[in-house]
């Protein structure tokens, strides 16, 4: 089922803030895990059936605010802005545009993650979570609005880690974080759930780092009932400044 935005791009392109100082070089890193089937995240023997017939498996599907149906799509224009020290202020001086698409398997796909790696690796048949049915978004397999990720702790192993809620006030844990730092961040906090001028119902999350551990940005980002990400934006702390800007121009979600 395509969906489409014609005629709303303009709407969406609109929200824009302005864009005065600063450069920003930040890249938001997503691990991918389980593009292929490797010995970090895929078990090969996991979920079968010995007897040699088919297994009954979970699928895991999307949430309805990242609805990474497979064959759904997603294309964006980026905006990285270029500041210049002109005359004791900062000034634009450039605005570098991109076109990005983010897309999801044609089909749900096996995948189960290393629970511990001492076991898996004596024994392929344990040390491996349960194996289920996943949609693959640019590679990356999504467990409804959670994502795998390394936890660089022994044994050897990977969590699941959630990128988004639709309860206000959550706080998440992103991403594997040394109990040691946790005060450092990365900090999500869902911010707010309403609806935009279109009256669509809209998930608000704010992603932050601790001020003087990379707290020079923060991130944020707007989630769309049925659609997906809608808008992130970057800000420089000390200016309030939009630095970076991925604004969603046309989609098409699968059924």
């Amino acid at each position: 089922m395509k969906i489409g935005i014609n005629g709303k791009s303009e709407k969406i392109l609109n929200i824009i803030p302005v864009m005065k100082k600063l450069t920003l070089f930040l890249a938001i890193v997503l691990i991918s895990l389980g593009c292929e089937k490797d010995d970090n995240t895929s078990n090969p023997t996991a979920g079968g059936d010995e007897g040699g017939g088919d297994a009954m498996v979970e699928v895991v599907n999307p949430g309805s605010y990242f609805p990474v149906f497979p064959g759904s799509w997603w294309t964006y224009t980026e905006y990285d802005m270029a500041y210049e020290w002109i005359d004791g202020t900062y000034t634009l001086t450039g605005i570098d545009t991109s076109e990005t698409t983010d897309e999801v398997s044609p089909d749900y796909l096996p995948h189960a993650y290393i629970t511990n790696g001492e076991i898996a690796n004596e024994n392929p048949e344990e040390g491996y979570s349960d194996t289920v049915m996943v949609p693959f978004f640019n590679g990356e397999p999504i467990y409804r609005y959670s994502r795998v990720d390394f936890k660089s702790q022994a044994p050897e192993s990977y969590e699941l880690y959630p990128f988004l809620s639709e309860n206000v006030g959550d706080t998440l844990e992103t991403e594997f974080s040394d109990p040691r730092f946790d005060y450092l961040g990365p900090f999500v906090v869902v911010l707010n759930k309403t609806v935009d001028s279109q009256n669509d119902s809209i998930i608000e999350l704010k992603r932050y780092y601790s001020p003087g551990f990379n707290g020079f940005f923060i991130d944020w980002y707007t989630y769309k009932k049925d659609v997906g990400l809608v808008s992130h934006y970057t800000t420089s702390t000390s200016t309030n400044d939009t630095v970076y800007a991925r604004v969603l121009t046309d989609y098409e979600v699968g059924e």
